[in-house]
């Protein structure tokens, strides 16, 4: 097995719809392990890529929406 640098991550994007008015879906698979992630919202994608991007940085106040401007940003509830 191949070990993978903390530096960089390969990945394989899907992103689709169920529906014309439905939410945005997506998963990732590693192209390395092979593992596959999904995620029902195209925020929770956001949060895992920003997780495993910072997990060993130091970050006072954590804030997964600042790169989002506010036209792009949706609330979840």
């Amino acid at each position: 097995m191949h070990e993978q640098n903390i530096n960089y991550f390969s990945y394989l994007l899907r992103v689709w719809k169920d529906s014309v008015d439905g939410e945005w879906h997506a998963s990732l698979q590693d192209v390395v392990s092979g593992e596959c992630h999904h995620y029902p919202t195209l925020y929770e994608l956001y949060v895992s890529l920003w997780d495993l991007t910072n997990e060993n940085v130091n970050h006072p106040e954590r804030s997964p929406f600042e790169p989002f401007k506010q036209q792009y940003a949706r609330k979840i509830e």
